[in-house]
């Protein structure tokens, strides 16, 4: 733990005087002054005691407490915190006094434990130390230079008024030396001293800055409020010319004050600019001479007003402006602003434009009125009237009528705003004018509409077409039926009836023939045996053609016999699942199911890779449903899409001629595909 300053032990020839004269207050007296001093230093350091202490060459007045229990006295000199600030003349720092042997058997140390202390000199304008303005805390704590500073000013202000009473003091002495008999108005110093303490409080708590100077341009006082303008405390300012304690300010402070000095005359509205950390700051100055006006001045006053708001201010005003001015010019939008207590209508030059009115026009709401088309007054009136009732926003779209005849569309948009009393007091807003908006609208609209109507014709068109194209292949899946029918008849009777000759022919010969005739009874075996083979083939093209089980035994049986012929020809295996309630006798539906179910498996076989095929054939409340799924590869996305592919649509056509439903997509129940077809019962066949 250290003291920031210097301890002397022993007070050497060049340490400033350590006095206080007449105008501290008096002996055992608690003085205003010092109290405010003491309570504002306290407030000011965040600590719970702050003292004025002044210093006699025998003893220590104790002129001003807050916190802490001080009676106000007069004590004989101890060596104690304060008479080492009056000693040194300079401030004291202490962060814990009780680890520092000179002072920690203080009293106020031992007795009442303040170990932490920090206090600034008292200086008089002459230069004397009269006392120390000290904080005090009961915990160790560091002191800031910030707080040190504050101290400082503080400290100034308080020497001022000491010196300003030690002023009235002589004054008196003075007027008592003048007057007759040395006699002196009853009251006169005190009412003095009261106009001092009333000036004294009115520039202190002054957010003007205020600043005397003497002839030779030396600071004689100033109030807080100046030090923004000096950069420095008073106690750094008094008794020294402006260059003297601030570069920045001073030689703009110096040119005025020798103006003011030179002239005689006040300079009034001159705009002074200082800086700081945090900027430039800008001032309105008033310099007044001090004296008699036919003699040279003995002084000048300054008067520093902050305007540093007002031209930021001001600056984003002339920007808002500018800004407003470029966005309306370009977006094409006109203002205006309705006063509607004083019946005051503005609008910019803009807005008059697009009413065909000359810059400057007044305008009347009763003429904004009477400017529109006479169908959409009311429609505007109404929306005018609504905006003002709620003060909320307001929107029209209107027509004007131009003098020359031209009718344009303006689009208003703005609000209503109420006073204290919740009435209406103003509204303002923005028109545009949407003319060519409109126009392009309309022709969209018109377009659109007749687009729609095309499109109707076309989908009607297409939705003919469709049904066309649906009868037409309906139609040729029937016409194929038939003639797959006529084929097989044909080749059931005529070719049949030539094979079964053709093989009676052989047998007659082969019984004329004897042992002699080996070689071509060999030949004519052969020709009956391949005859036989042709016959069966010739089976299996009439059933390919025609399934001739359907007719004799229906669906179940006839899909049952096909499916075990598929799985020993394709080798896949096939789990077949036809429900027993289920016996199709329906030549039409048989067909279009059996049908489907061998493209279908043709399918799978061409392109699913497949291992296993399930085949279901049930009935439910619904109705007829087939269902073919594998666990293939699955179907290419761009199936629908790619050439050839006929099956998948003939399928399809073959379900809707019967009224039913064709589904083909992904295996719900693993990979591969799946075809479902539901054929609703007694389905009437579509023509």
């Amino acid at each position: 733990m250290r003291a920031h300053a210097s301890l002397p032990t022993t007070p050497s020839a060049n340490e400033p005087q350590c006095a206080h004269g007449a105008a501290a207050a008096p002996s055992g007296a608690a003085d205003p002054a010092c109290e405010r001093a003491a309570a504002l230093a306290a407030q000011l350091s965040a600590a719970p005691v702050g003292l004025v202490n002044l210093i006699g060459a025998d003893t220590q007045h104790l002129a001003g407490a807050s916190g802490g229990d001080f009676p106000l006295r007069v004590l004989p000199r101890c060596g104690g915190y304060c008479e080492t600030v009056a000693a040194s003349g300079r401030p004291l720092r202490v962060e814990d006094a009780a680890r520092q042997s000179c002072f920690a058997a203080l009293p106020v140390v031992r007795e009442q434990g303040l170990r932490a202390y920090c206090g600034v000199p008292l200086f008089t304008r002459d230069g004397r130390v009269v006392g120390a303005l000290s904080v005090l805390d009961r915990v160790p704590r560091a002191w800031s230079q910030e707080q040190v500073a504050g101290l400082q000013c503080l400290a100034a202000q308080l020497a001022e008024q000491f010196d300003a009473r030690a002023e009235i003091a002589a004054l008196h002495d003075s007027l008592r030396q003048a007057l007759p008999d040395g006699a002196v108005p009853a009251g006169f110093p005190e009412e003095l001293a009261r106009a001092n303490s009333m000036l004294d409080v009115l520039l202190g708590n002054a957010a003007t800055g205020v600043a005397l100077f003497d002839a030779a341009g030396r600071c004689l006082r100033m109030n807080p409020a100046f030090e923004s303008i000096a950069g420095a405390p008073p106690a750094a300012c008094l008794g020294r010319t402006p260059q003297e304690f601030s570069a920045s300010a001073g030689p703009g402070l110096k040119h005025l004050l020798e103006r003011v000095m030179t002239a005689g005359t006040p300079v009034l509205n001159l705009e002074f600019t200082t800086r700081d950390a945090a900027g430039p700051r800008h001032w309105l100055v008033h310099a007044h001479p001090i004296g008699s006006a036919a003699a040279r001045p003995d002084g000048v006053g300054l008067f520093f007003t902050d305007i540093t708001q007002q031209k930021l201010t001001e600056r984003a005003l002339r920007l808002s402006e500018q800004n407003l001015r470029l966005a309306t010019e370009a977006a094409s939008l006109g203002l205006w602003y309705w006063d509607i207590e004083q019946s005051d209508l503005v609008w910019n030059d803009q807005c008059l434009a697009m009413f065909g009115l000359a810059p400057g026009t007044g305008v009347t709401y009763e003429r904004f009125l009477a400017l529109l088309h006479p169908d959409d007054r009311a429609a505007t009136a109404a929306a005018v009237d609504q905006s003002l009732a709620e003060c909320a926003d307001y929107r029209a779209r209107y027509r004007v009528n131009l003098a020359n005849g031209e009718l344009r569309w303006i689009e208003a948009r703005g609000r209503a705003f109420a006073n204290a009393l919740g009435k209406p007091h103003y509204m303002m807003g923005v028109v545009m004018d949407v003319t060519d908006m409109k126009c392009a609208a309309d022709r969209l609209q018109r377009q659109s509409e007749e687009l729609q109507r095309m499109n109707e014709t076309l989908a009607s068109m297409v939705d003919a077409r469709t049904q066309e194209l649906q009868r037409l292949s309906q139609h040729l899946v029937s016409v194929v039926e038939l003639e797959k029918a006529q084929l097989a008849r044909e080749l059931h009777d005529e070719l049949g009836a030539h094979l079964t000759a053709i093989q009676m022919e052989i047998g007659a010969a082969l019984r004329h023939l004897g042992p002699a005739d080996a070689q071509l009874v060999r030949h004519l075996e052969a020709a009956r045996d391949m005859t036989r083979k042709t016959t069966a083939i010739k089976r299996r093209i009439i059933e390919g053609l025609r399934p001739s089980m359907i007719e004799s035994l229906g669906l179940a049986e006839a899909l049952q016999f096909y499916l075990s012929e598929f799985a020993g020809t394709s080798g896949l295996a096939v789990d077949v699942q036809i429900a027993p309630e289920v016996d199709v006798f329906d030549e039409q539906i048989a067909i279009a199911l059996y049908r489907i179910a061998q493209e279908s498996l043709t399918n799978i076989v061409k392109y699913a890779a497949a291992a296993r095929v399930v085949v279901k054939l049930e009935s439910d409340a619904a109705g007829l449903r087939l269902e073919i799924a594998d666990d293939g590869c699955g179907m290419p996305p761009d199936h629908a899409r790619r050439a050839g592919a006929h099956g998948i649509a003939g399928m399809r056509v073959r379900a809707a001629q019967l009224g039913g439903q064709f589904d083909i997509g992904p295996n719900p129940a693993g990979c591969g595909t799946r075809v479902s077809v539901l054929i609703p019962h007694a389905a009437p066949p579509r023509a």
